[in-house]
């Protein structure tokens, strides 16, 4: 069963690559980053075993962050590899743990699980000195790669599993704010425990032990007990490790189970009663439509509401930061945040559509329409969630109450618009299935999904410089503060306008070529 699965995963991924070139093009892109950022780590982990021992206490914290933040992205990103998933076995006679094993060994075949363990190994140099130090780090990254992989497959299906259902949507967001705000916290709680200018190795040993002494930080401190030679500490750990691992295998052989025996639903199964009260209001033509098809969406589409929860935790990251820490920076950084995010949830709109979008086709949909529909429709969301936040935080005198700021937020607005309008008509993207898994992702296809969502996040901070060197040489009077506003209001505009008008040329002229990249890209 395991070598059937992993050549089946394998195989559909080599299929997916041959219709989808974009597909192959970021795969290798972000293996050449996660090649980089492992050789970063892999040089610090070794760096700490032989140059500077008294930085290993370091090296437990951190693997503990990364096993949290695992999880974290893996929800963020829809990171969540699906590229074989267990409820299309439902209709063979497979049993769920043979499958589980198989479907487990699959995903730890992956490009990000391979780069994990890789870091996970330079553990033992980290740990060197000591024979027995080194063998427990030997053990212990095995344990810490299984704990870390199986953490987040576990956690994604529960989000997935309550997220089924329109009312179990409000308690996922919750569940997913949560779990994002978690490291950032936990970040708070360490920095905020230890000197702000120097630290010395009782203040690194002091903060292991308290890491080490959570669930993501057990199989990462064993070897850590080991050179100390506390023994017992070190059996316990490894006990509560083996432990968790044991009840995460479970909780992930019952998700595989249920996949297998759950009823088989087909897309548009779902009764709608009534047109509801904003496609009731939406006024008539295609812009109107459009508009309120995506409002309406919002809120039915898991997905959607997924795509919704993720724009706001950033922001809401920051704001947190500052309200802790009293720094008013990353307050006025989380309005900036929000803006340009806001363009990040309308990038895979017409994944989101899917084949759907023939309708779009048929009916002679032009390309200027479907681009600004949507951009109304997003707008009607994010702009008072601005508007909120900007009164909040000029209330809170985190932000000072003149135009220089509004001005920021309504640039990253229209650049973040417009730039998603383009990009998101060169490279439509990928989404999971509707009514399946919202975090699900194929191989290769977040990393395809990061270079889209980075294009659309760099070009919009690079439109906001000019207005930014503007409002440090504008000077503080009415006027000059009312010039520079209006102008960053022509600004935006300006790239909204662009991003619309030549978004929509691309649909205009692909349209049949992007339907069918649609099709391609259905997980």
């Amino acid at each position: 069963m395991i070598g059937l699965v992993v050549q089946l995963r394998w195989r559909l991924w080599s299929r997916l690559v041959q219709r989808n070139v974009g597909l192959l093009v970021s795969t290798i892109i972000g293996v050449l980053v996660g090649l980089g950022l492992t050789a970063v780590a892999v040089s610090a982990l070794v760096g700490a075993g032989l140059a500077a021992p008294q930085l290993r206490g370091a090296a437990v914290i951190a693997l503990a962050m990364l096993t949290l933040s695992w999880t974290v992205l893996s929800v963020l990103a829809a990171a969540a590899d699906s590229t074989v998933d267990p409820s299309r076995f439902a209709v063979l006679p497979v049993r769920p743990r043979p499958l589980a094993v198989g479907l487990f060994t699959a995903v730890l075949t992956g490009i990000p699980p391979v780069l994990l363990s890789i870091v996970a190994l330079a553990t033992v140099v980290t740990w060197s000195d000591r024979a027995s130090s080194a063998a427990a780090a030997l053990g212990s990254a095995v344990l810490g790669v299984l704990l870390t992989v199986l953490l987040a497959r576990v956690v994604v299906g529960l989000l997935a599993g309550v997220m089924s259902s329109r009312r179990g949507r409000a308690v996922g967001a919750a569940l997913i704010s949560l779990v994002a705000l978690t490291p950032a916290a936990l970040g708070l709680a360490l920095g905020s425990g230890l000197p702000a200018t120097t630290l010395d190795t009782s203040d690194l040993d002091a903060a292991a032990t308290v890491v080490g002494r959570t669930p993501v930080g057990w199989p990462w401190a064993i070897p850590m007990h080991v050179q100390a030679g506390d023994h017992a500490a070190a059996a316990l750990t490894t006990l509560l490790t083996v432990g968790a691992i044991a009840a995460l295998w479970a909780l992930y052989e019952r998700q595989v189970a249920r996949a297998l025996t759950a009823p088989l639903r087909s897309v548009g199964d779902q009764r709608i009663r009534g047109r509801g009260l904003i496609l009731r209001w939406a006024p008539f033509g295609a812009l109107g439509v459009i508009a309120a098809r995506r409002l309406v969406m919002w809120r039915r589409d898991t997905r959607l509401v997924t795509v919704a929860v993720q724009s706001l935790v950033l922001p809401l990251l920051l704001v947190t930061q500052s309200l802790v820490t009293g720094e008013a920076w990353s307050a006025r950084i989380a309005l900036i945040a929000l803006a340009v995010l806001s363009g990040l949830t309308l990038l895979n709109d017409l994944a989101y559509d899917g084949t759907s979008w023939a309708l779009h086709v048929t009916t002679g949909v032009r390309g200027w329409q479907d681009r600004l529909g949507r951009v109304i429709g997003t707008a009607l969301l994010y702009v008072p969630l601005l508007a909120i936040l900007y009164a909040v935080l000029t209330g809170l005198d985190l932000v000072p109450p003149d135009a220089r700021w509004p001005s920021l937020v309504i640039v990253a607005l229209g650049a973040g618009l417009g730039t998603a309008c383009l990009v998101g008509a060169l490279m439509p993207g990928v989404a999971p299935k509707p009514g399946g898994n919202p975090f699900a992702s194929t191989t290769g296809s977040g990393t395809q999904g990061l270079v889209g969502g980075l294009v659309a996040f760099i070009v919009p901070i690079g439109c906001l410089i000019p207005v930014a060197v503007a409002g440090l040489v504008v000077p503080e009077s009415a006027p000059a503060q009312g010039i520079l506003l209006v102008g960053s209001v022509v600004w935006a505009a300006t790239l909204l306008g662009a991003g619309i008008t030549l978004g929509g040329m691309r649909l205009d002229a692909r349209a049949p070529e992007m339907l069918d990249r649609l099709r391609r890209a259905e997980l």
